[in-house]
């Protein structure tokens, strides 16, 4: 009976010692998972992957769209060329050639997509191109990783480097052409481009 007692006495000495550093250890714990600490996202390595012969300059996805600038080292100029996002509404054809993507150059392309700001963003890029030497149409196919930023920047960021680039050709397809192709939306115009005093 002794023998039983001092084991009792034994564990509720170790549950006494240790039970309470156990408890502060799992509230701690799920403090940091309340408050998002420990949240994946956070986490999340970010990265833009082309096959050989294109590259990933730099990228970003912005809660109305992702930008991916791309280069090309191909060895040949690209022609009628389109850059699409897996769920994104619209493919891009640049803001700088339009359509074309010559050897050694780089352009900026615009998906859109609406976006929750602050999730993971994993989607395959989609690149259509004929060669300048060529008539069929090749695809490319990459993928993009990154945490949606909480801003609406995709839109002007176009409008503005277009702007900037005194490229009114491209300005052109951004306000004119997208027009009555984004989301089937006929406030294309005015919703996207007027209030940054591009296109007016």
């Amino acid at each position: 009976m002794k023998q039983m007692n001092k084991r009792a006495q034994a564990a509720m000495e170790f549950l006494m010692t240790y039970g309470w550093a156990i408890l502060v250890v799992l509230i701690a714990i799920g403090a940091l998972a309340y408050f998002g600490v420990l949240n994946p996202n956070k986490f999340l390595p970010q990265s833009c992957t082309l096959s050989p012969g294109l590259s990933c300059i730099d990228f970003a996805v912005y809660s109305d769209g992702v930008v991916i600038k791309i280069a090309n080292g191909m060895g040949s100029d690209l022609n009628s060329l389109e850059v699409g996002v897996e769920n994104c509404m619209t493919a891009s054809m640049g803001i700088n050639y339009i359509g074309n993507l010559p050897n050694g150059k780089g352009d900026t392309y615009m998906m859109f997509c609406q976006l929750t700001a602050g999730s993971r963003f994993k989607e395959d890029i989609f690149i259509n191109y004929i060669k300048d030497d060529g008539s069929l149409v090749h695809e490319k196919v990459g993928t993009i990783i990154a945490k949606v930023e909480n801003m609406p920047k995709a839109a002007e960021y176009v409008c503005k480097n277009a702007h900037d680039a005194d490229n009114a050709n491209s300005l052109d397809v951004f306000c004119g052409a997208l027009n009555n192709t984004y989301n089937g939306n006929p406030d294309f115009l005015t919703e996207f481009c007027e209030p940054f005093n591009y296109c007016t």
